[in-house]
């Protein structure tokens, strides 16, 4: 184990480049949480983002050139989405709105060979029944949004991609009569077709992650 910042603030949220060079992470470090990337052998990170509003949850582009992550806008007061250039922050593009984006690790996976990004938005200002969505995007042009996942039984939440592209990995959240939460992990076809439940039962099952090895991997208590 090694430990890349030791800043008295803290660092969330990492991902790793598609070349695994880099980390791509979040930090409060400056008063508010924004966007920093730095070497993933450690050393001096560069900030992306420097407003105060909140920034989080990064991930890149299949050629390592940008960011998608998720803000808090200011004026909407919504969790918006956000595309970046890596090596200019300045140059951030408004695409939707939603959290906890995730880029498709394939390129021109989309219409027109674009690339997919899938993400999770809630019905309604502040509802928490979230569903999955998915959007197409290529520099300048956003197209294609469509609900893959709806949230009407439980909430479609954490989505990430197989590495190839072709499948969804994501949690649902289920409060029962008696307030008692269960959380279970899906997977499903990048479409939203041919939905599998990997896990069951009472546990709280979330966050999980597809592994080059082809397991997904997730949290449980």
């Amino acid at each position: 184990i090694t430990q890349l910042t030791n800043d008295p603030a803290h660092d969330i949220m990492p991902s790793i480049s598609p070349d695994g060079q880099r980390v791509a992470f979040c930090s409060n470090r400056t008063g508010s949480w924004d966007i920093f990337v730095m070497s993933a052998h450690g050393g001096q990170a560069v900030q992306l983002t420097a407003d105060s509003a909140q920034e989080l949850h990064p991930s890149w582009s299949p050629d390592g050139k940008r960011l998608v992550f998720c803000k808090l806008g200011q004026i909407s007061n919504r969790w918006e989405l956000w595309v970046t250039d890596v090596n200019n922050g300045a140059s951030a593009e408004f695409i939707g709105f939603g959290m906890f984006p995730e880029w498709c690790p394939v390129a021109g996976t989309g219409e027109s060979r674009t690339d997919k990004i899938v993400f999770q938005r809630g019905r309604e200002r502040g509802d928490r029944a979230f569903s999955l969505w998915t959007v197409d995007y290529k520099p300048g042009m956003v197209s294609a949004p469509t609900e893959i996942i709806p949230g009407q039984q439980a909430a479609a939440i954490n989505p990430t991609w197989s590495p190839d592209g072709q499948w969804i990995a994501y949690s649902t959240v289920k409060i029962g009569m008696d307030g008692r939460q269960a959380s279970d992990v899906w997977c499903a076809a990048a479409d939203g077709s041919a939905s599998v439940n990997l896990t069951s039962g009472m546990a709280s099952n979330l966050s999980p992650y597809w592994g080059r090895d082809g397991r997904v991997y997730f949290v449980s208590d």
